[in-house]
């Protein structure tokens, strides 16, 4: 993940960045000198990849929070399910309301439901492709998309110099490989389920002379591998009255 991107941008649709987070394009997997951390991670990208659909329940905590209440971390409940290649649907909510985003292959849509408003764009029919597009223009991703794109570890493993394996520790009852990754101005850790390879937790520290140091960290409590889902999942509905906004609102 390039540290230039990880920021968490403050959005005129009242606030939608606390569910968000950000990472860029790849440019390639480095070459991780710890194998175990390779291992573990690459065993991880392959369970998630494998997965036509994939289904998730996590909370989600940034601190401080993107709400300029210093001090307070901000906390969220997400939802969501990708069908691969190229459609996703999350849901966040928190003490700012319910966001929601859509992506059905054709367009993504972002969506306020507290403020009533919303942003859309066209959009690759590739969830990677979309994630590297909106990365790279407007510097933010919808929640754990760096673990649901099609090659997780090519997204996560831009700009990493070095990876360790810490040892083995328990998230929430599940045996897990500790695994930590370092690159300049940006800390990051997985902590991957000895058993099944999916990830438990992921912690990304980091720091910008703009927002100075920050923390966001989500536990995922259930992942669901290819669950049975509704055809119209990913049908985008606006909701009636919500008004539209430009995606350039998104900009921080």
């Amino acid at each position: 993940m390039n540290p230039r991107m990880l920021h968490i941008p403050r959005f005129s649709i009242a606030a939608l960045a606390a569910v968000f987070s950000a990472c860029s394009a790849p440019v390639g997997e480095p070459a991780l000198r710890d194998k175990k951390s390779a291992t573990v991670l690459k065993a991880m990208s392959a369970k998630l990849a494998a997965a036509d659909t994939l289904g998730f329940e996590a909370t989600r905590s940034v601190y401080p929070s993107s709400h300029g209440r210093l001090g307070v971390p901000e906390h969220a409940q997400l939802n969501g399910v990708v069908k691969r290649p190229g459609s996703l649907w999350l849901d966040g909510h928190s003490s700012e309301g319910r966001r929601t985003v859509v992506y059905d292959g054709r367009q993504i849509v972002f969506i306020d439901h507290r403020a009533g408003t919303h942003a859309r764009t066209a959009a690759s029919p590739t969830l990677d492709a979309v994630c590297y597009w909106f990365a790279s223009q407007y510097g933010f991703l919808p929640p754990l998309a760096e673990l649901l794109v099609n090659d997780p570890a090519r997204f996560l493993l831009d700009g990493v110099k070095r990876g360790s394996h810490v040892g083995t520790e328990w998230i929430s009852g599940v045996k897990c490989d500790h695994l930590t990754f370092r690159q300049p101005g940006l800390t990051w850790e997985l902590w991957v389920g000895v058993d099944d390879s999916l990830p438990r937790q992921f912690v990304q520290r980091y720091f910008s002379g703009a927002s100075g140091a920050r923390t966001v960290s989500t536990t995922i409590h259930r992942w669901i591998l290819n669950p049975r889902v509704p055809a119209d999942r990913f049908q985008i509905r606006i909701p009636s009255g919500s008004r539209k906004v430009d995606l350039t609102s998104l900009k921080p």
